[in-house]
């Protein structure tokens, strides 16, 4: 963007990140994350301006399977948030 913005620092969470998203990408505005753990923010043809440096969810999701299998925990209750942290880390862990 000529003389405006040329790139976005944030946001922190997740659903605020694909809201903004969304603007920016139509812009062509990168945008850095640095708390945003969604796995939908992976999809690069959907957030293609999008980048992040803390890990996707999908990675968290794994460990913890990886921990109930090496104790063998036939099931697993989850407790979670009611937004996009919360319901996308349950989609990946199932």
């Amino acid at each position: 963007a000529k003389d405006g913005v040329v790139a976005v620092i944030g946001g922190y969470r997740s659903d605020c990140s694909i809201a903004s998203a969304k603007v920016l990408s139509t812009n062509r505005v990168p945008q850095i994350s640095y708390g945003s753990t969604s796995p939908r923010l992976s999809d690069k043809t959907r957030f293609k301006y999008f980048f992040r440096t803390s890990a996707s969810d999908k990675h968290q999701a794994k460990a913890l399977s990886a921990l109930f299998r090496n104790y063998r925990w036939p099931e697993v209750g989850t407790i979670s948030t009611a937004d996009s942290y919360g319901w996308d880390l349950v989609d990946t862990f199932k």
